[in-house]
């Protein structure tokens, strides 16, 4: 994985590569101004929405959950760790896509994607 994350960095010209950390128990996840989990049952909440009301941060936390989704206790927790939960509207994606999808959203959000 970190071969293709250096090739695909390198292909698309990014200068900072992506980090590729080794799964962690949700209380062990690092630290980050903006802090957020895709969740499907989220309703009041949109990632455009939670995005706009981000600002710049320095950092960033975005958890995609595994196939069949988070349990609502393990949302509970990561609530409780200062996480926000956002969804997708009516899409609701396979995990593969669905954090390539947001990596590409967050990009495009805070300029990355600009010429």
């Amino acid at each position: 994985l970190e071969k293709i994350i250096h090739e695909a960095c390198k292909q698309c010209g990014r200068s900072e590569p992506m980090e590729l950390s080794p799964a962690l128990p949700l209380p062990e996840l690092p630290p980050a101004d903006f802090r957020m989990v895709l969740w499907e049952e989220e309703e009041s909440l949109s990632l455009r929405s939670a995005l706009a009301e981000a600002g710049e941060p320095e950092s960033a936390l975005l958890l995609v959950g595994p196939a069949g989704g988070f349990a609502k206790e393990e949302i509970e927790s990561l609530k409780n760790g200062g996480f926000k939960t956002a969804g997708l509207g009516s899409l609701i994606l396979r995990t593969e896509t669905a954090a390539l999808t947001v990596l590409a959203i967050l990009n495009h959000h805070f300029g990355r994607m600009e010429p």
